[in-house]
């Protein structure tokens, strides 16, 4: 099989509904030129941020709640009636009713 001269290969792109779309030659970025950019070094900064955050900024709390020892041992109870309830609840609907 030999390749299509040019003639009836400009003649099938003139033909084309998607010839308008990709016969442009787009140059993208490559992967190694976004690479390059990300490893350059850092372009100089004439004014350092602030290492703190201004005082309207809103605060979020990280971690767990802090509370009183009863806060988090009526959590924890309440935590473990719920869901032994769940498990019986759902052992009795589908007829599982002990192990």
């Amino acid at each position: 099989m030999a390749p299509s001269d040019p003639a009836t290969v400009a003649s099938l792109m003139a033909a084309s509904a998607i010839a308008g779309k990709y016969a442009a030659i787009i140059d993208r970025e490559s992967a190694d030129k976004r690479l390059a950019a990300k490893l350059a070094p850092p372009s100089p900064v004439t004014e350092q941020p602030d290492a703190l955050p201004p005082e309207d900024a809103a605060f979020v709390p990280r971690g767990r709640a802090k509370g009183s020892g009863v806060e988090v041992l009526g959590k924890a109870v309440a935590t473990a009636v719920a869901t032994t309830a769940a498990r019986e609840i759902m052992r009795g609907l589908f007829g599982n009713r002990r192990r």
